[in-house]
């Protein structure tokens, strides 16, 4: 990894008055090359759970707005894997730059930068393929578990995460939208081998909640003994599960539509006890009539 850069006095001057450069509402794109070399801070990213426990590396390229007064703004993320993004993101806006100067005067710039995600010695580093998908085993989950029969806590969460999508709707019609959003939800139980613990699929079927092609708003849980863990909130409109090797819990796909016949994929997976989405990619049908499967690790 970089380490903070340290110079000597004429070679911080030199550095510190840039050439002119394109300018785009008042934001100076800086070279990526360059403006390591204002780097006087670097803070190293936490390693998210789920990348740590399933030994994968990655980089993320991010993109920060130095302002005149010297703040660091995190404007975006260019390309990297999910998991990592939030850390990325709170790793770098810790990083202090040393002032961009033009003709004089401080200004606001903008540039790109990686944060890598390295193991350390030794640890080997992991690759995840999953099997082959097919879009026909993708099912719509329109029945299931009547949300009455689920356990106290289940309800109890479902209300909760009901609630937040309410602000628009008046304030003495929002008990009776609840309602007709919870029963409007479908609670599909998925089977797992772990002592005590059980996943659920839920999904909210009312006009505000899916879109025009049956993609709707999909909740994957996790129920620990009484304790509920929201693993994705996603737009999906089918799912199925495939067995994970050496883990009691299924590997978990959702699909989304991306067009005619064309399906977005997430995949879901716990390893060493932690979740997170593993998997990406598509499922297209339009490649010689064929059926041709594009999902990877995400990357």
């Amino acid at each position: 990894m970089r380490s903070c850069v340290k110079l000597a006095l004429p070679a911080l001057l030199s550095v510190l008055f840039l050439p002119q450069t394109v300018f785009a509402q008042d934001v100076v794109v800086i070279p990526n090359d360059v403006a390591a070399t204002h780097l006087s801070k670097r803070v190293e990213p936490v390693y998210p759970p789920f990348p740590k426990a399933a030994a994968i590396q990655g980089t993320v390229r991010v993109r920060l707005r130095v302002l005149p007064s010297g703040a660091t703004e995190f404007v975006d993320c260019e390309t990297g894997p999910g998991f990592f993004l939030q850390a990325a993101q709170e790793a770098a806006e810790q990083f202090v730059y040393l002032p961009f100067l033009q003709d004089g005067k401080a200004i606001e710039a903008e540039f790109l930068v990686d944060v890598p995600f390295r193991l350390p010695l030794g640890t080997q580093a992991h690759t995840y393929r999953p099997s082959p998908l097919t879009g026909a085993e993708f099912s719509v989950a329109r029945a299931g578990i009547p949300i009455a029969n689920l356990p106290s806590e289940l309800r109890t969460w479902l209300t909760s995460v009901v609630q937040p999508h309410l602000e628009a709707v008046p304030q003495s019609d929002r008990d009776a939208k609840a309602k007709e959003r919870l029963a409007g939800t479908t609670a599909v139980a998925i089977p797992t081998t772990a002592p005590g613990v059980q996943l659920y699929l839920f999904t909210t079927r009312t006009p505000e909640d899916c879109g025009n092609h049956g993609q709707c708003h999909t909740r994957l849980v996790e129920d620990r003994g009484g304790i509920v863990f929201l693993i994705a909130d996603a737009s999906a409109n089918g799912f199925t599960t495939h067995s994970h090797a050496g883990s009691p819990y299924p590997d978990v796909f959702l699909s989304d539509y991306g067009g005619a016949s064309h399906l977005i994929i997430r995949g879901y997976s716990n390893i060493g006890g932690e979740w997170g989405q593993l998997y990406c990619g598509d499922i297209l049908t339009s490649v010689s009539d064929d059926l041709h499967d594009d999902v990877h690790q995400c990357r």
